[in-house]
């Protein structure tokens, strides 16, 4: 690809598939049920970095560009598709892309089934908190910032930064609490204006970046926890209808249980350190 280095975008091919998420999600949001997957996906093993997303878009939003390898950040959803479009028509230009594929943002079906790489645990690597270091930059260990992409161990499927680092964009819109009815290739109802993120942040507790952890958020304002994945999918017949809301950011519980843990996207942390070192 000329705008997207081949070296940043190896690819973890899926074939249809059925699964089932784990049984210690919490109460609200993340209902166990069955999923079926009825198409390939291919999905990007690294998340967007800022050189590539300045390289095809001509801009940079991320709050501070520290370095070119890092994940682009205050990416609106709007954004992130815009660069999945102009990828596929240039590729589709070069005839690298066949003319019935398209890339896309992945659908919360797709990224959780990439995420977990065939298991039920509370993250891809088991249910031991103590190796999420290992695995994530997370509220622990990142030190109030972003990190290049692709510094952690991957998932057994090869793929980086599922949990941690940035949230990333899905395709769906956010459709609150599943049902506990078993669905095919699900996505969700277009008629709220909140699309949903998957896989937890820098400044977000280890349980936001469990494998089921969900969030959602609507267009404004830019948001320094939110980047990216790319996925190839077969052409979609339409999109998400993109509603601008000017309502606060949604407040999450990610503690499952006990007294609530609730995180405003907005807050700053207690102190912002910046490494300006660039990271080649």
């Amino acid at each position: 690809m000329a705008y997207v280095d081949r070296s940043q975008t190896r690819w973890f091919r899926s074939a249809p598939a059925f699964f089932k998420w784990e049984a210690s999600r919490t109460p609200t949001l993340e209902t166990r049920h069955a999923v079926t997957l009825t198409e390939d996906f291919e999905l990007c093993r690294y998340e967007v970095a800022q050189y590539q997303y300045k390289a095809l878009m001509g801009d940079n939003p991320s709050q501070a560009p520290l370095g070119s390898n890092l994940p682009v950040d205050r990416v609106l959803w709007v954004e992130a598709m815009g660069f999945c479009r102009k990828l596929t028509e240039l590729e589709h230009l070069s005839g690298r892309l066949p003319a019935d594929q398209e890339y896309s943002l992945p659908t919360e079906a797709q990224w959780e089934y990439s995420c977990r790489a065939g298991t039920t645990t509370a993250y891809s690597f088991g249910d031991d908190v103590e190796q999420l270091d290992d695995y994530a930059w997370f509220s622990h260990n990142a030190e109030f910032k972003a990190h290049p992409v692709g510094l952690k161990k991957p998932n057994a499927w090869g793929l980086h930064d599922m949990h941690g680092n940035v949230w990333e964009w899905c395709f769906d819109v956010f459709c609150g609490d599943y049902s506990s009815a078993a669905v095919t290739d699900p996505i969700g109802r277009a008629d709220d204006g909140i699309y949903g993120c998957r896989g937890g942040a820098w400044g977000f507790p280890p349980a936001a970046c469990r494998s089921a952890a969900r969030c959602g958020g609507g267009l404004p304002p830019r948001l320094k926890f939110f980047g990216f994945r790319v996925a190839k999918v077969q052409t979609r017949k339409s999109e998400p209808e993109p509603k601008v809301t000017h309502s606060p950011p949604e407040l999450y519980d990610f503690s499952g249980s006990g007294p609530a843990e609730v995180y405003d996207f907005t807050r700053s942390p207690p102190q912002e350190k910046y490494d300006f070192k660039f990271d080649p």
